[in-house]
């Protein structure tokens, strides 16, 4: 089906064939995206997982770790680490030439 959506004269009047649902999502901030993902695994899940999830994540705020997590407006330490080729970077030089994001990856490489 196409669609054109005339309600909103922002970037969100586009011409789409996308589902309703899908263009919503679209248009969603970070914390509405979390909140419907949430509310689908909590639909869709099977029980014995759901519950597996809720005790580690109850276990998690026990430990005390949300005390420790790097929150907004923190200052990073000065540090160096190696590029994707190998090459040296370093933070102090990086923020001379502006902000600098940094990323946090959890996992196996």
């Amino acid at each position: 089906m196409l669609e054109i959506n005339l309600n909103h004269l922002t970037n969100e009047s586009k011409l789409t064939n996308k589902p309703r649902t899908q263009q919503r999502r679209r248009f969603m901030n970070l914390q509405q995206k979390l909140d419907a993902q949430k509310k689908g695994t909590e639909t869709s899940a099977p029980k014995e997982a759901l519950e597996v999830m809720h005790r580690a994540t109850e276990d998690l705020a026990k430990s005390g770790i949300m005390d420790r997590i790097v929150k907004k407006g923190d200052k990073a330490p000065d540090f160096m680490l190696n590029d994707i080729n190998g090459n040296p970077v370093n933070l102090k030089e990086k923020l001379s030439g502006g902000p600098v994001v940094l990323g946090f990856y959890r996992g196996r490489w």
